[in-house]
């Protein structure tokens, strides 16, 4: 966070980044390049990169307000611990298959209009408080 902020809440006065809606309405999902991800050889670490992602900066949103293009690099983490967990409920067709794992990110915040840049702390200092990884199975798929 830049040093001329003093909390979080004063972040949002300065920066909020969303994407845009497709043209088919999705919304808060993003396809992500083949190449940016990567599992390690025991598949208990996934590793999610992105670099120069489209989006828009718009502090007073969901209100109406001045927009600026903006992009984001990012590296999201993930690392499993713990056993397995398995959970399943037949009558809701639903099934669940996973460790709990330690999640970091890092990431970097362009809005050129403005020569605004937000850098995050490097990943390595970054822990979550409760992240998964696993397979899921639902519906017709259980």
């Amino acid at each position: 966070m830049p040093s001329s902020l003093s909390s979080p809440t004063d972040f949002d006065k300065v920066a909020s980044f969303h994407q845009p809606i497709a043209p088919n309405g999705l919304y808060w999902t993003a396809p992500v390049p083949e190449d940016g991800v990567s599992i390690s050889k025991d598949g208990r670490t996934m590793t999610v990169t992105v670099r120069n992602y489209t989006v828009i900066d718009q502090p007073k949103f969901p209100k109406p307000g001045p927009t600026n293009r903006a992009s984001l690099d990012f590296t999201i983490r993930w690392t499993a611990i713990g056993e397995v967990v398995n959970y399943s409920q037949p009558i809701a067709r639903y099934r669940l298959m996973f460790r709990h794992a330690r999640c970091q990110i890092s990431y970097t915040a362009r809005v050129p209009a403005l020569g605004l840049v937000i850098t995050s702390d490097p990943i390595e200092t970054s822990d979550s408080v409760f992240a998964m990884m696993g397979t899921e199975a639902n519906g017709s798929f259980y």
